[in-house]
């Protein structure tokens, strides 16, 4: 069973009564060293503790990545299909709570004309 771009019958039936509350993008971060650096935009889901039948801890919280900013960055607990933030677009991925951080826009503006200058 494919996990990719498990969270479409949200997004397709956004009228379902188990769709969880949704807060705005947050960002995802991860670690290297004694520091962290950003490396995707995710929203949040706050319904459940299972992730594709899979149990997950108190300390993961359900995310769905929507903009990346670090393709080669690893995700933290990686599978057959999803070892980098650039496979886990639109799928629901388990990221550690302390990693997860609001970006106010500001931060987010400055990002993404940051990553549009590289091209």
């Amino acid at each position: 069973m494919s996990t990719k771009g498990s969270n479409v019958e949200t997004i397709v039936n956004p009228s379902r009564k188990d769709v969880a509350h949704v807060i705005p993008a947050m960002g995802l971060s991860m670690q290297g060293g004694n520091c962290t650096h950003l490396v995707a935009l995710a929203k949040t889901y706050d319904w459940g503790s299972t992730i594709h039948n899979m149990a997950y801890a108190d300390d993961m919280v359900r995310v769905n990545v929507e903009k990346k900013f670090d393709d080669n960055a690893t995700v933290p607990f990686p599978t057959l299909e999803i070892q980098y933030v650039r496979h886990a677009l639109d799928t629901f991925i388990a990221w550690p709570t302390h990693l997860v951080k609001f970006v106010s826009d500001e931060v987010i503006f400055i990002l993404f004309a940051h990553v549009l200058r590289q091209f």
